[in-house]
């Protein structure tokens, strides 16, 4: 996981400056205050914050905070782009892709509309899989063009986080899509079961379904090596994937086609729906065939989306989430010299893989509190990009 700018920097003794004069204030009831305020001004503002309050009744607190904030460029006098002129800008920084999205479409629509010529169920259930692909990398589009536009990455009072949530909003809406089309379909299917008395079926050239199956399935596979289509929700998949990828190493082929369960879904009822045009052709039940493959193409869809829509709800919902890892390095934060224990964890993401975390770390008073603090940034870096820690100090514990 590699550090983003927006990575907060916990206060560090090496890179503090030296310390201000102290000034008490003394008062009756016996109180001592010390502060030491460093700030540092440019494009990126850090702040460093050093308090320690001493009681007359032995008890000490020490706190520390650090915080580093990167401001976007300001929108003033920036109007915001037209649809046409996103979709403009799109194809002009993003030619390939941009075209790529539209034969995907045209594949997909082409699978559609054959499926519903060749009156097959299971047929007509992939050809939904393959609209869901279609609209990952027509979101992968206007996603990375979003990125490029001035206007969508600044950040104001009304949008506190830019337009960078827009790509979560389109794909949890995709996979809402997803999961409709999969309920939607299983009615239809069981339907077809439960109330249909013959075996019609619509016996059509099966060449014809080899030949737009083939073309899809080469469409996905590009969608998928070359442009790396749902690489981000595929992480939000089981964890049967994430062995997988964790298994496959440095190898991104096998990782973007083994460790992405929407990838490894899609694959798998490209198959079934090939294997209702040969079965049909053999079976002496071939609507009841279509009919059973077809609730077996809406139950993959059912278990590949509803992780992705789990973990995208939380993401909007800013809740807690679980980081691989970040089990242990607390505990190997507990471990640091002077550091008791951990209050008040909380963690959540804000967007794909940007982890923010806030925590209270106890310290015993033996070690200074920025010592404490840089401990806590060492230990969470690699899992954390966005960190606020308090210190206190209980000298008595």
């Amino acid at each position: 996981m590699t550090m983003s700018d927006t990575f907060v920097c916990i206060v560090d003794d090496s890179k503090a400056s030296p310390a201000t004069p102290y000034n008490g204030h003394s008062h009756d009831h016996g109180h001592s205050h010390g502060h030491d305020h460093n700030h540092n001004h440019s494009h990126d503002h850090g702040h460093d914050h050093g308090h320690s309050h001493s009681h007359g009744r032995g008890h000490c607190h020490g706190h520390g905070h650090g915080h580093s904030h990167t401001h976007p460029p300001a929108v003033d006098g920036v109007p915001s782009p037209t649809l046409l002129e996103l979709a403009k800008l799109a194809y002009a920084n993003h030619r390939v892709l941009a075209l790529w999205s539209l034969l995907h479409l045209i594949t997909s629509l082409g699978v559609w509309f054959h499926a519903h010529h060749a009156e097959s169920l299971a047929l007509t259930a992939y050809g939904y899989f393959l609209l869901f692909d279609a609209f990952g990398v027509i979101n992968l589009l206007f996603s990375r063009t979003i990125r490029h536009t001035r206007y969508y990455m600044a950040q104001t009072l009304d949008r506190p986080f830019g337009r960078r949530r827009v790509e979560i909003l389109f794909t949890f809406a995709n996979v809402i899509f997803l999961l409709f089309i999969a309920i939607y379909v299983t009615k239809e299917g069981m339907e077809h079961v439960i109330l249909t008395h013959h075996d019609e079926h619509n016996q059509t050239d099966i060449s014809l379904s080899l030949l737009v199956l083939t073309g899809s399935l080469v469409v996905t596979l590009v969608s998928a090596l070359v442009f790396r289509n749902h690489a981000q929700i595929g992480r939000l998949g089981s964890s049967v994937f994430a062995s997988v990828r964790r298994a496959a190493g440095d190898n991104d082929v096998l990782k973007d086609l083994l460790g992405n369960p929407f990838t490894v879904s899609n694959l798998l009822c490209c198959l079934i729906a090939l294997a209702s045009r040969v079965l049909v052709t053999m079976s002496e039940h071939p609507g009841m065939v279509d009919q059973m493959l077809c609730i077996a193409v809406a139950a993959i869809m059912l278990y590949t989306a509803f992780p992705a829509f789990y973990a995208l709800g939380t993401i909007f919902m800013q809740a807690a989430t679980s980081v691989d890892g970040l089990h242990e390095a607390m505990c190997e934060l507990t471990q640091q010299a002077g550091v008791v224990g951990c209050l008040d964890e909380h963690f959540w993401t804000d967007a794909y893989g940007h982890v923010i975390g806030t925590l209270t770390v106890v310290s015993d008073g033996r070690v200074h509190s920025q010592a404490v603090l840089a401990s806590a940034r060492r230990v969470l870096a690699g899992l954390v990009h966005q960190l606020t820690v308090q210190v206190v100090v209980h000298a008595h514990m």
